[in-house]
Order: C-alpha cells, then sequence, then structure tokens
C-alpha cells in the first residue's frame, strides 16, 4: 500500500533538488534513501552533462560545414 508524497517534500524537491537530500538526514531519513536520492541526482546531472555536451558538438560540426561551405564557394 503506497500513501501521498508529502507535499512540503514534494515542494522542497522541485524547488531545489539539492537542498532536499540535507533536509532529509535532518529528519533521519533511512540512509539507503538518501544514498539512492544522492545517486538518482548524480546521473541525473551526468545526463545532463551528456546532453549539453552533444548539443556543443552539434554546433561545432555546423561551425566546420559552414565555414567548409564558405571556402568551397569562394572564388
Amino acid at each position: 500500500m503506497t500513501t501521498a508524497p508529502d507535499p512540503r517534500r514534494w515542494q522542497a524537491l522541485t524547488d531545489s533538488a539539492g537542498s532536499i537530500i540535507p533536509a532529509l538526514y535532518a529528519e533521519g531519513a533511512p540512509d539507503t534513501v538518501i544514498a539512492q536520492l544522492g545517486a538518482v541526482f548524480t546521473d541525473a546531472a551526468r545526463l545532463s552533462m551528456v546532453g549539453a555536451g552533444m548539443f556543443l558538438l552539434a554546433g561545432l560540426v555546423g561551425a566546420l560545414a559552414v565555414r567548409r561551405a564558405e571556402l568551397t564557394m569562394a572564388p
């Protein structure tokens, strides 16, 4: 049986994801919950960085393609 999430915790999670872990630790949450949240936030940050890196790479490839097109079109 599941219970409804505590609205205060949900608000803390959506307002500032990093602040909920110390708050749960201060409330005496189980170490397994805190460790799992830390792992999830780390994975989310890693995926965000990979996505940002892919966009930067796409921008670099686009810039190089424009430069190459400019050089081939020059008289």
